[in-house]
């Protein structure tokens, strides 16, 4: 009876786990032990709660007494060695590896367990010949070729630690972005290798399993002061996107596509609003990651007077130049002149590498105006949702613009025409006269 008993306490743990309630089948495992202690398996599933629960002394205990009373358990032997990993305790952490491998040598995680665990004591080549014999068992083990690689991250052989990497990758495409450290020792790889062509070459073909997903980028690409966070706004309300910024970090930084952050968010579908240039760098993650961007600009002449008006209702802290509160020193023309001669080059910047980007068609982009914006929102969004092929009626871009319209609105005083009446000819003929250095581009979307 009470053997019958035990069993339907195991039964219940067991389904307890499976919905989570751990403190719940820890309880019944306990009790199916009482009823049966002689049974070691119960101790074996026990331990396994209790390391979920982070009891870690408690399932050493609970595996210990699993041994004892079965000398041949082999799972409990490598649980335990897990357990003394966890708690850096890695000499004995391979000697209850090695009693597991003993008493079933064809499993291949028991080596690469062993291999981490030997990694960890500067046994590198140890390491690897583990790993070795994890693939024989095992050969699309992505868990042995990443190990091996840290193994050769350690001893320097940074070339032939990527290609293990790419093998890894191969065999787990989410590898890179389920662990960031893998990253991290791709970049120091490829700094210590000079970053030539054929090692970034190397490193793309890396990440690009990692950047296959179904899932959406919209990516708008925008000059400050555009319009751009009224039509994130916009286009967060129309798709029930995430909003998840591409960028390592704000202030005078400038706003560079960050791989990391791109690669974490295949996942998801995301709208993404940033400061951002068509250089090589970022033109490469965006044909790596098939992103399409909507090029935001709007006439340069109005942005003088909103980067004007931005200083003093917000912040003078922007990419574009490095300015602090000083500035606030300066006359209203003179700071009209520092925004014109200091600002307004990076904005023919951003203009003239999109413009290059888009005529050599290096990516697949849209051009927006912040006029085109102010002027007809609903067009607008509609043309959007069809370059991104989103299933959208007029009726829902029109409850998208009203919602929009009345929470999140930011488009300060949204006027055209402003630049020609505050700045004086000197100052319009500055930025006349940076546009000529690019005769070949057209500039009539920003007003010249």
């Amino acid at each position: 009876m009470n053997q019958e008993t035990a069993v339907n306490y195991s039964k219940k743990a067991k389904k307890l786990q499976s919905i989570g309630k751990l403190f719940e089948a820890e309880a019944a495992y306990r009790k199916a032990i009482e009823l049966k202690p002689e049974f070691y398996w119960y101790y074996s599933q026990l331990g396994q709660i209790l390391i979920q629960q982070d009891k870690l002394d408690e399932a050493l205990n609970t595996y210990s007494h699993a041994v004892e009373i079965n000398p041949n358990s082999t799972y409990s032997y490598y649980a335990i060695g897990k357990i003394l990993e966890k708690q850096n305790n890695f000499s004995k952490a391979i000697a209850y590896y090695q009693k597991a491998i003993n008493l079933k040598s064809n499993v291949y995680f028991f080596y690469t367990s062993l291999a981490e665990a030997t990694i960890q004591q500067g046994n590198y080549q140890k390491a690897i010949e583990f790993c070795s014999k994890a693939l024989e068992y095992n050969s699309k083990s992505s868990k042995a070729y990443r190990v091996i690689a840290l193994a050769l991250d350690k001893i320097g052989d940074t070339d032939k630690s990527l290609d293990m990497y790419s093998k890894a990758i191969e065999l787990e495409p989410n590898l890179i972005s389920n662990y960031p450290e893998i990253q991290a020792n791709i970049f120091k790889n490829l700094i210590s290798l000079g970053c030539k062509k054929s090692h970034l070459d190397k490193y793309f073909q890396l990440i690009k399993e990692a950047a296959k997903s179904s899932e959406k980028y919209i990516l708008i690409s925008c000059m400050q002061k555009s319009g751009s966070t009224f039509l994130r706004n916009l286009l967060l309300e129309l798709t029930g996107y995430k909003n998840f910024p591409l960028v390592y970090g704000y202030l005078q930084n400038e706003q560079e596509l960050y791989l990391s952050s791109v690669i974490n968010s295949v996942k998801i579908n995301t709208v993404t609003q940033q400061h951002l240039r068509a250089t090589e760098p970022n033109l490469q993650i965006i044909q790596l990651f098939d992103i399409n961007p909507i090029v935001l600009v709007r006439n340069i002449f109005d942005i003088v007077v909103s980067i004007y008006d931005h200083f003093h209702r917000e912040s003078v802290i922007m990419p574009m130049a490095y300015l602090n509160d000083q500035v606030f020193e300066l006359q209203d023309n003179k700071i009209f002149d520092l925004i014109v001669d200091l600002i307004i080059p990076w904005y023919f910047n951003f203009y003239v590498s999109w413009y290059v980007a888009w005529s050599e068609k290096k990516c697949n982009m849209l051009w927006v105006t912040y006029e085109e914006l102010i002027r007809n929102k609903t067009e607008v969004l509609g043309n959007i949702a069809k370059f991104y092929e989103l299933d959208k009626t007029n009726e829902e871009i029109k409850i998208c613009i009203e919602k929009t319209m009345k929470t999140n609105i930011r488009m300060n005083k949204g006027i055209v025409g402003r630049g020609n009446e505050f700045l004086n000819g000197e100052q319009k003929q500055k930025i006349i006269r940076l546009a000529s250095y690019y005769p070949w581009v057209d500039f009539s979307r920003i007003g010249i």
